[in-house]
């Protein structure tokens, strides 16, 4: 080999040697930091889920809590009653009164708004007391938390504009703005079809 180009090559191999461990440094950064976004991401959800199992399980506590409800014969109501049946007087005018804080609170887009008739429309005001519902178990664990937990974002962001916008997207109500619309109830299950698909099952399972 010609003594000239030893160190010409000596060189070369040098700085290549130098632009692959340059090299293998980043792909070691960005595997770590690929490895940090991964366990971000699990702790972020296993804190989501963690929040929600919290709620949900502060609103069984609440609904546990309330005395029972006797209809008008002395009957208890069932368990999976709407709220609407369940609800004393005390009950709606509570949800009235948060509905009216909720609006001049937020003050949402004409779009977004609650209409005054939402008591005339079933589905909104179910829809409206479970968010007051998921409301009071976000604001009482935030409380404990000493506003350093996450449960009141969690609430607006998963519950208050889901809701709103689901409210004013299902329901008739969205053309109450100017006057009230009444519900359009659906039409009742066509008995004959039930009892022929009752009969059906009934004779499948008897041929098992």
């Amino acid at each position: 080999m010609n003594t000239e180009t030893t160190p010409v090559l000596a060189s070369s191999v040098a700085r290549l040697a130098q632009d692959v461990d340059a090299m293998r440094q980043h792909r070691e950064k960005l595997e770590t930091l690929v490895r940090t976004f991964a366990t971000r991401v699990k702790t972020d959800q296993r804190e989501i889920e963690s929040v929600l199992s919290e709620i949900l399980g502060r609103l069984h506590v609440l609904e546990e809590s309330r005395p029972a409800s006797a209809s008008p014969h002395g009957v208890d109501r069932p368990v999976g009653s709407p709220w609407s049946h369940r609800a004393t007087d005390r009950d709606w005018r509570d949800l009235s009164a948060w509905v009216d804080w909720l609006g001049g609170h937020y003050a949402p887009q004409l779009h977004l708004r609650i209409w005054p008739c939402w008591p005339a429309h079933g589905g909104v005001a179910e829809e409206l007391a479970a968010l007051r519902g998921a409301w009071l178990a976000a604001s009482e664990a935030d409380a404990a938390s000493g506003g350093t937990g996450q449960e009141m974002a969690y609430w607006h962001q998963m519950w208050l504009w889901p809701t709103v916008e689901r409210i004013h997207q299902n329901y008739t109500f969205k053309n109450c703005e100017s006057d009230h619309s009444p519900d359009r109830p659906g039409r009742p299950t066509d008995a004959a079809a039930l009892e022929a698909r009752i009969k059906a099952a009934s004779a499948r399972r008897n041929d098992v």
